[in-house]
């Protein structure tokens, strides 16, 4: 039997599959967005698959029968550093060896709408295939620095706590804050949100 250049050394039953698993179908990585046990009459049932593909992001759907089996990618995984974004994509940074990857945008967890939020030496999971990168994890929060955001207003007690206006952080991204937060201050952010959290303790 002639095996895909893409096989995974490794198949499972779909039921034992996972959100976030990264599996191969018809030569392509996809990576499992959500995964729905469906029941039908006479005891049928099913599997469905919302996917993503790691090459171009494109959304897709499958159906497996209980009994299916499907190919997973062994992927290698190093954590590598967040350097700067520019038109060629994410700048990363291996601390051991001091290597600089480029990795698109799109490979991270959370959509290319995250790279605005992301903040030097910032540590990324990145997932390579063959040495090229596929999937970029990472924190559900950040830290960020308030570089400009307009003065208080002045306002005191429970109305200044329902206030909010436009702050922009330090990596360029635009966030609301409440009312109280000054220029320089340091915020959590969500990063499946893109919405302020909390100030950060000091």
């Amino acid at each position: 039997m002639l095996r895909s250049p893409l096989s995974a050394p490794y198949t499972v039953g779909v039921s034992e599959l996972k959100r976030g698993q990264v599996i191969i179908l018809r030569d392509k990585l996809y990576v499992i967005q959500l995964l729905t046990h469906q029941t039908y009459g006479r005891g049928n049932s099913t599997y469905k698959l919302d996917l993503k593909e790691l090459r171009t992001s494109a959304k897709a759907s499958e159906r497996f029968p209980t009994m299916a089996t499907v190919e997973v990618a062994e992927l290698e995984s190093k954590t590598l550093q967040f350097m700067y974004a520019d038109a060629e994509g994410l700048h990363l940074l291996d601390p051991e060896t001091y290597e600089e990857t480029i990795a698109g945008p799109h490979l991270l967890q959370g959509g290319h709408n995250v790279a605005p939020f992301l903040v030097g030496d910032m540590e990324l999971q990145v997932q390579t295939k063959d040495g090229i990168p596929v999937m970029i994890k990472h924190a559900d929060r950040v830290n960020a620095v308030v570089a400009s955001t307009a003065e208080p207003s002045g306002a005191s007690g429970s109305e200044r706590s329902v206030l909010y206006k436009e702050a922009t952080l330090e990596s360029g991204a635009m966030i609301q804050v409440p009312d109280f937060i000054a220029t320089g201050e340091k915020v959590i952010v969500d990063l499946s949100s893109k919405k302020y959290v909390s100030r950060v303790k000091s």
